[in-house]
């Protein structure tokens, strides 16, 4: 008994105090972020218009799914592109199908595998075969328009309201495949107009992303339902990184 007691004794016995730190899970932090798939018209882009392409004999056309339209292509928002977001939104990729087909006489090559980094605002491509070519960064990178029109749950993000800044890879790759001088014309750091619109939908079924909407920076009321969602009319600037 006496035995028993002193062991008892020994493992109520207090001890020094030691603060043990916390550390969040992996998995609980992993849980925090989310993405969301987006869609939507994509990049649009007029290079002739923007580098005069015409005065050095340069011919721009769509290719593997790109459209022409009044003079520009576009490049629609492909599979795989995504929104990232916990209580705001953390960045994301917009990967555009399609190709820009650019020739002069009987040389050609591609810009293809565009892809436009959300948070950086940097946009890749492989130029003449080489990939991973930074020819451009959006202007303004974060600031955005949001639009909603009555009749749907999707919002569409404009990020490309204040053009894109050209890269000399970009003009230096294209005159290494058709023998021209776009580098020696084209001035550094050039911006030129251009529009990328994506679409995210705030809701599946009869469940809203009241997440993401609010992530978004969207008011609560309007994140109540699919129905009040399609009631929307919005149209606003908004910081969204």
């Amino acid at each position: 008994m006496a035995a028993a007691g002193a062991v008892a004794a020994l493992v109520a016995a207090p001890g020094p105090a030691y603060a043990v730190p916390y550390t969040v899970p992996r998995h609980a932090e992993a849980m925090a972020a989310a993405e969301a798939p987006l869609t939507g018209e994509g990049l649009s882009i007029d290079l002739n218009a923007a580098l005069d392409l015409e005065s050095q004999g340069v011919t721009v056309s769509a290719a593997d799914g790109a459209k022409m339209a009044d003079g520009g292509i576009t490049l629609p928002v492909g599979k795989g592109s995504k929104l990232t977001y916990a209580k705001k939104v953390t960045g994301g990729k917009v990967l555009l199908s399609g190709d820009i087909e650019v020739a002069k006489g009987e040389k050609k090559t591609k810009i293809s595998n565009v892809a436009v980094d959300i948070k950086t605002g940097a946009v890749t491509a492989e130029v003449g075969g080489k990939a991973g070519v930074k020819i451009g960064a959006i202007a303004e990178p974060g600031n955005a328009e949001l639009v909603m029109n009555e009749g749907t749950t999707k919002a569409t993000l404009k990020l490309a309201n204040s053009g894109i800044t050209l890269e000399s890879a970009l003009l230096s790759g294209l005159d290494a495949a058709l023998g021209t001088a776009l580098a020696d014309q084209v001035e550094p750091g050039t911006t030129i107009d251009a529009a990328l619109d994506v679409d995210v939908d705030l809701a599946s079924g009869s469940e809203v992303n009241r997440d993401l909407g609010l992530a978004l920076g969207l008011d609560a009321d309007i994140l109540e339902s699919p129905d009040s969602l399609t009631k929307a009319d919005v149209d606003v600037g908004i910081q969204l990184l």
